[in-house]
């Protein structure tokens, strides 16, 4: 299907765009099968943030990426075509026309931990976090990682950390990892790389706060 909007505007509106895919995730593992009882899904916090031109240009291109399928955009929120419609195939179809920009930039995903070892991110409005407790070895990888842009060894993460053992920093990050993507629903929150250790995934922003 040939493509209505620029790479230039889409690019533009990017951000938006993927915000509002992120929202839909949310409620879909918030509420599941009932969110299919729905005929509509709204967002209006994220009108609110963004304003509602930038919001109503965003969900125009999604609109056309919805062409031929069950769904459409309806004035400021996604409607059913088809009654028997389900959600999570009108998100694959988002995700699935969103994958061709995913080289494009954007803004980063900002992503707080707090002195206390609360690790927070904000959707539509919506605060998703999870405690990682403020003394152990999981809230002390992720304030080491968050003042590191490349690649930090396992070996230095151990030291620094005063980690047990090499082992003990791999198996706690795999634990951070699935935390954060069951409560925050961020995919390799932390990437490794063979022979150069760790360090958080380029398409998030880690912010230490009070």
């Amino acid at each position: 299907m040939a493509e209505k909007f620029t790479r230039d505007a889409i690019h533009i509106n990017l951000s938006v765009i993927r915000e509002i895919c992120a929202a839909i995730e949310v409620e879909l593992v918030k509420y599941g099968e009932l969110l299919d009882k729905h005929d509509t899904l709204r967002f209006f916090p994220l009108m609110d943030k963004h304003g509602s031109t930038a919001f109503s240009y965003a969900l125009t291109i999604m609109n056309d990426w919805l062409e031929e399928s069950k769904f459409k955009v309806d004035k400021f929120w996604f409607a059913k075509i088809d009654p028997a419609a389900k959600w999570p195939d009108m998100l694959h179809v988002l995700r699935t026309r969103l994958a061709k920009y995913h080289t494009d930039t954007a803004p980063l995903i900002e992503v707080t931990l707090s002195s206390a070892g609360t690790i927070t991110r904000e959707v539509a409005g919506e605060k998703l976090t999870h405690d990682f407790g403020q003394n152990g070895l999981k809230p002390r990888i992720l304030k080491l990682l968050s003042f590191e842009y490349d690649f930090t060894p396992t070996e230095q993460i151990k030291e620094k950390t005063k980690s047990e053992s090499v082992e003990s920093v791999s198996k706690t990050i795999k634990a951070i990892n699935t935390a954060i993507r069951l409560k925050l629903h961020l995919n390799n929150f932390i990437e490794s790389k063979r022979g150069s250790g760790y360090r958080i995934n380029t398409k998030y922003d880690l912010i230490p706060i009070r």
